[in-house]
């Protein structure tokens, strides 16, 4: 419903929401549910098909006010969930083969990228423009379409993100496959980054 190319025209003309945000850096708000089926290692075998594991998972808070936080542009919470993640998985940043993060709007992409320490501090917005982020990039991210191809479904959001990356690293993303892709990394961020999980997922 959501999926509908847009032509530069198209984005310069949109209405504005809040500046320098317009309609088209929006996600809507949209109905949409996601399930996952966890499963031991003996289950897993049990029912066949190509087991995904969870390598690392990681949880982090931050202050609910933005005007307690030292810099409003560093997600804190972020930064300390991806690192907790990847280090109980035992992966590096240029292992990963695929990403969904929380992406509301364009900028929150970019500064979970940032945190996350895929790219350096303001250095998302280049990443993105040299095709970073695209299925031949480093950081292949939303393939998707992230929030604003399917809408912003809520708390299944964080469940469905895990589900496409499940996809991925199975082989069976019919929308945008990232060719070979072993290992996953789904963050969820709530509130104004307040509290991010972060889950580091293996194809075995």
């Amino acid at each position: 419903m959501y999926r509908f190319p847009i032509s530069a025209d198209k984005y310069r003309t949109a209405g504005q929401v809040a500046s320098p945000l317009n309609m088209l850096d929006c996600a809507s708000l949209a109905d949409g549910a996601a399930v996952l089926l966890l499963a031991s290692e003996a289950m897993a075998q049990e029912l066949g098909g190509v087991p995904i594991r969870i390598a690392g998972s990681a949880v982090a808070t931050d202050t609910l006010a933005l005007y307690d936080r030292p810099d409003p542009l560093w997600l804190a919470a972020v930064e300390r969930s991806a690192t907790a993640a990847m280090q109980q998985a035992g992966v590096a940043h240029r292992t990963i083969n695929v990403l969904e993060v929380t992406d509301p709007h364009g900028v929150a992409a970019a500064l979970a990228l940032e945190a996350s320490g895929f790219v350096g501090r303001g250095a998302a917005l280049r990443h993105a423009a040299d095709g970073g982020i695209t299925l031949a990039g480093s950081t292949p991210l939303a393939t998707a379409g992230g929030y604003k191809a399917r809408g912003d479904i809520g708390g299944a959001s964080g469940v469905y993100q895990v589900l496409e990356i499940a996809r991925q690293l199975r082989g069976v993303s019919g929308v945008a496959p990232v060719e070979g892709a072993r290992v996953g990394f789904a963050q969820s961020v709530g509130g104004v980054g307040t509290t991010a999980v972060t889950h580091i997922l293996v194809r075995e």
